[in-house]
């Protein structure tokens, strides 16, 4: 099923930074199969690196914020937060 984007994949596993990752998916993506990205997640936590992601579950491919506005809008959220190295506080 992975087979179409499998070498590029592998490129990508292998340059990857130690930032933090985030990656949005759906299982109703017909481009880009969950499975493949739940393989490159695994893959990606197993080097040791931070890895977060979310499934929208229903949304079809890139179709997330305008199918999920607030869900897609909070995840992005949390993300940034967890990249942040401080919290900002106002005067």
């Amino acid at each position: 099923m992975c087979r179409g984007i499998r070498k590029l994949l592998a490129v990508l596993s292998e340059k990857q930074p130690s930032c933090p990752q985030f990656y949005m998916y759906s299982s109703a993506d017909r481009v880009i199969p969950a499975e493949c990205v739940e393989s490159f997640i695994s893959k990606q936590k197993s080097l040791g690196l931070n890895v977060s992601a979310h499934n929208f579950v229903w949304s079809p491919h890139v179709d997330h914020y305008r199918s999920f506005p607030h869900l897609y809008s909070a995840k992005v959220d949390e993300f940034i937060k967890l990249c942040s190295p401080t919290t900002v506080r106002s005067m």
